[in-house]
């Protein structure tokens, strides 16, 4: 382990390089600030708003429309395979990969993090750790709406493994992830179980469906 460098940040593995966000994608962006909702369509490609990103994936199912081209028009804010989005008003720092299936869509007011030399998805997780977020608070600002400008987020330092490193650690949290996601779906699924149960069991109780004569109470225990 070697000293980062930065006092935040602490110890990193000795091989691991320190650096601005800057410096690891090509280029880092804003989508569409002036006017957007003037391009919203009917149909077309997907034209992705804050509202629509969440970790590490898309909400799509109210996403607004953009023509495809409006969007070809539009390079700055068009996206890519493999770019990162990052929400810079309302719950400013979610990031998200662009999969396949949004390649050549466009982007309102985000932070467009471009492909580079470095795992997407590695990048993704950096963003939304607590080490990206609290970067984030720190230069965050607004009362009714949060937001950050994208000149202060360039600057936001991460200690960058080697390539293969970052598929390693993309993979592995991948893979946790999925587990932790399947376990909270099974638990939500039990305690919507319960609810229905109690719900029913009050509505049989109060309609007399159950017959509570001779019922007794369990007896409390006194703690000594």
């Amino acid at each position: 382990m070697k000293d980062s460098g930065v006092e935040w940040l602490g110890q990193v593995p000795e091989h691991w390089v320190v650096k601005r966000l800057k410096h690891i994608s090509p280029k880092i962006g804003v989508g569409l600030v002036i006017n957007p909702s003037t391009y919203v369509k009917d149909d077309g490609v997907y034209f992705l708003f804050g509202g629509d990103i969440e970790e590490y994936g898309f909400k799509l199912e109210k996403t607004r429309k953009m023509s495809d081209e409006d969007s070809r028009s539009l390079p700055q804010s068009r996206l890519n395979e493999g770019d990162l989005v990052c929400v810079r008003v309302g719950y400013p720092g979610i990031t998200a990969v662009i999969p396949k299936l949004l390649c050549g869509s466009n982007c309102a007011s985000m932070m467009v993090v471009r492909r580079g030399l470095y795992d997407s998805h590695w990048l993704a997780y950096c963003m939304n750790s607590d080490i990206g977020r609290k970067q984030v608070e720190l230069v965050q600002y607004g009362a009714a709406q949060k937001q950050y400008n994208i000149a202060d987020a360039i600057e936001f330092y991460f200690a960058v493994p080697p390539l293969a490193e970052q598929k390693q650690i993309s993979e592995y949290l991948y893979d946790k992830r999925k587990k932790f996601n399947s376990l909270i779906t099974n638990a939500e699924n039990i305690i919507a179980l319960l609810q229905e149960r109690r719900t029913a069991l009050i509505s049989a109780a109060v309609t007399g469906k159950i017959d509570l004569r001779g019922w007794q109470p369990p007896k409390r225990e006194v703690a000594a």
